[in-house]
């Protein structure tokens, strides 16, 4: 191992890109607004969930006329970072927690190796939620 991948570590946490908005970047250069079609999405060890959480935070801004659905695909080395991505998803989309909390609870799950107590029980409940969802059919997120 070179001295700057051992520096890194095993998993990356974070990507080295800022945040796009993948439908408005290519629907633009393709102009495929009209099809019915899935808008199908492969990212490759992106690290983190940036670009899917800026396409979801900004789908009512889509251009005029796009109504595909969008299907993403995400393909990662480690199962680890995999479940991170899955993990900050749920709390993402958890609508049972107040905005400012969860924006709070995503920040300290996103940046920080060391939690506090009560994020590590919502960590814990989340798994718990999450290993279901993965491992019985038609499990919901919701409680």
């Amino acid at each position: 191992m070179t001295q700057l991948t051992h520096a890194l570590g095993v998993h990356s946490m974070w990507g080295f890109t800022p945040a796009k908005n993948l439908v408005t970047d290519v629907s633009r250069k393709r102009g495929e607004r009209d099809s019915t079609q899935p808008f199908n999405i492969l990212l490759v060890k992106p690290c983190d969930p940036r670009h899917i959480i800026k396409t979801m935070s900004e789908a009512k801004l889509r251009p005029e006329g796009f109504t595909r659905p969008i299907h993403f695909y995400i393909l990662e080395e480690h199962t680890e970072v995999l479940a991170r991505h899955l993990l900050l998803f749920h709390i993402f989309l958890d609508v049972s927690i107040p905005i400012r909390h969860r924006a709070a609870l995503f920040l300290e799950v996103f940046g920080n190796s060391l939690v506090q107590e009560r994020t590590a029980e919502y960590i814990e409940n989340a798994g718990i939620i999450l290993t279901e969802l993965i491992h019985k059919d038609g499990c919901s997120m919701s409680n």
